[in-house]
């Protein structure tokens, strides 16, 4: 699951910081996004999914951990929708995050 959600990822702009054989990502905010303890806040809030910050190289990261045996592609994409419109580059706020259950 952590290639697909890779995968998602880079095919929506968001540049992935490391290159790790483990279901762990680094995954940069980029240029024109929320910075990652902002986009982590919001999600966290939203109660869509659970990650965290990390410290990459000395640059702040959003940090995914998709270890889960029971994670599935809906999952994935779900965290992809949440980290879009956390990082500002939906419209609408973070009062605007949908609520779903939380991410496995």
């Amino acid at each position: 699951m952590a290639d697909l959600l890779e995968e998602k990822l880079r095919a929506q702009g968001w540049p992935i910081a490391n290159a790790s054989p483990l279901a762990l990502l680094c995954i940069d905010p980029g240029s024109g996004r929320a910075a990652a303890r902002t986009i982590v806040e919001r999600v966290v809030a939203s109660g869509r999914a659970w990650i965290s910050t990390a410290i990459f190289e000395g640059q702040e990261v959003v940090r995914a951990c998709v270890t889960h045996g029971e994670t599935t592609a809906d999952d994935v994409a779900e965290l992809v929708d949440a980290l879009e419109e956390a990082g500002g580059a939906k419209q609408g706020s973070i009062d605007g995050l949908n609520r779903a259950a939380p991410i496995r």
